[in-house]
Order: structure tokens, then sequence, then C-alpha cells
């Protein structure tokens, strides 16, 4: 990333830094809480990746299925696959509402 008078610049889509095996995969933050590695609630959180298809989608494209870990007490895991959350961004994803509030109108 390169800065501009001071200013750093913001990250490109295809710009991912180098991910941690050993953090958690959804906020890479070195902490005392314990991570963990389970089937199952891997799979929730590639299916909530490929639904919000953000940073952690990024991440996950350059990491083994099978080897990332996730915090689950904290807000990483129960956050980050929140069923209300995918829902809604499935739903406004396809509505004027979403279109208009994220690509902004021009009448405002």
């Amino acid at each position: 990333m390169t800065e501009l008078e001071g200013i750093p610049l913001k990250r490109q889509r295809s710009e991912v830094a180098e991910i941690d095996n050993k953090k958690c995969i959804i906020c890479q933050i070195d902490t005392n809480e314990s991570t963990c590695s389970n089937t199952q609630a891997r799979m929730k959180i590639l299916e909530a990746a490929r639904i919000r298809n953000d940073f952690v989608a990024r991440r996950l494209e350059q990491v083994d299925h099978e080897l990332f870990v996730y915090h689950m007490k904290n807000k990483c895991y129960k956050s980050y696959t929140l069923k209300k959350t995918q829902y809604y961004r499935r739903f406004f994803q396809n509505t004027m509402y979403y279109k208009i509030y994220t690509v902004g109108d021009k009448n405002t």
C-alpha cells in the first residue's frame, strides 16, 4: 500500500495481506482467546463468505479450507455467520434499495 502525502491509499480488492493460518480467518488478530476448527462451522464460514464476497472471502481463496481456524466465543464466528445478516445481504443485493444506496442516488 502506498501513501500520498501521508495518507494511506485504499487497498485494491485483489490485494490481500499475507494470512497467518494460526490466527482467526475472520479478524486475523492475535489474542489470548483459543481458536477452533470444526468442519461444520468451517462450512458455515465458507457459505457466509460466498454470500458476503468480502475480505474474508478473499482470504479463504488463499488457504486450504481444511486448515483455517476462527474464534468461536467472540464476535468473529457468531456475527460473521449470523443468518439474519446473510438474509438481508442476499435480499438487498437484488433490490432497488441496495442499488441506490450502495451505488449512490444522484438526486440526493
